[in-house]
């Protein structure tokens, strides 16, 4: 082989900007085809195909789409870093340095698991719970702006993380993971999300949960008592909180769902009937 030839075989294999544009793209519909087998293995393949058609051809590319089609498992907004990583090191790999399957395979199988432990409490935990009950409360209150907004507010951090990460992480290709593991950033993120994701839930408990027994008073003597009020009297929403924490401790025991939501909504029917509820 010619020295031109060996450029010309090193520019064949060049990543470029609009190879991972078009895996960002892609990254959108990671869970199109999720299945309880493998999980988001073939969003995950889908997601690459552009960059691994790219590096190899034949029964090397039929080989490496088999590797990624194993379990995998993430947060799917966090699922880009790892695939930068991985496209970093497939194009190394490409190019001839030696770095093998097990190395690159060993990213996504060492990642997945604390980037989902990050992005759970971020996203479900804390992002959704703040925008969903700001938008939530606009809606109630007749606000038709309500589900546009959620819709901006929600995309901005999550195309910025899909984005970002992605970008970074094949740009840094295994010094991200080592940054990852000398920092503990991860965890920092993790912690700092749980505590922002509990702290929204309780303030949205105390918002949204509506236990009243308003219409009840009893009499002792000439003083009349309304039992709702002693009882805000006590502790401010001391039924929405309780009633919250009994949900909480039935489902961790595996309490069925529907049921739960049958038997409130029974309560409720019941409590006005009879009048001792609002």
């Amino acid at each position: 082989m010619t020295a031109d030839q060996a450029v010309a075989d090193t520019q064949a294999v060049e990543i470029t900007r609009k190879d991972l544009n078009k895996v960002f793209w892609r990254s959108l519909s990671i869970m199109a085809s999720l299945n309880y087998e493998r999980f988001l293995a073939v969003g995950r393949t889908y997601i690459m195909l552009p960059v691994l058609r790219k590096l190899y051809k034949g029964e090397e590319l039929k080989k490496t789409l088999h590797r990624y089609l194993e379990f995998f498992l993430t947060h799917p907004y966090f699922a880009n870093p790892i695939a930068g990583i991985q496209i970093a090191m497939e194009e190394e790999r490409a190019k001839g340095a030696p770095i093998d399957e097990d190395a690159i395979r060993g990213v996504a199988t060492g990642l997945m698991g604390p980037l989902a432990g990050v992005g759970d409490p971020l996203f479900w935990g804390t992002i959704r719970s703040i925008i969903g009950g700001l938008c939530a409360s606009l809606a109630l209150a007749g606000n038709a702006i309500a589900p546009f907004l959620f819709v901006i507010l929600w995309n901005i951090p999550h195309y910025f993380v899909r984005g970002t990460l992605l970008y970074k992480g094949y740009d840094m290709g295994m010094g991200l993971v080592k940054e990852f593991r000398e920092t503990g950033i991860l965890q920092r993120i993790t912690e700092g999300a749980s505590i922002m994701g509990m702290t929204a839930i309780g303030a949205l408990v105390a918002l949204w949960v509506s236990v009243k027994f308003s219409p009840l008073e009893f009499s002792f003597g000439e003083a009349v008592f309304n039992v709702q009020s002693l009882l805000d009297s006590i502790f401010p929403n001391m039924l929405p909180l309780g009633l919250t924490l009994l949900l909480a401790s039935l489902l961790a025991k595996k309490f069925n769902v529907n049921l739960l939501i049958i038997i409130l909504i029974g309560i409720g029917l019941l409590g006005a009937f009879l009048g001792f509820m609002a």
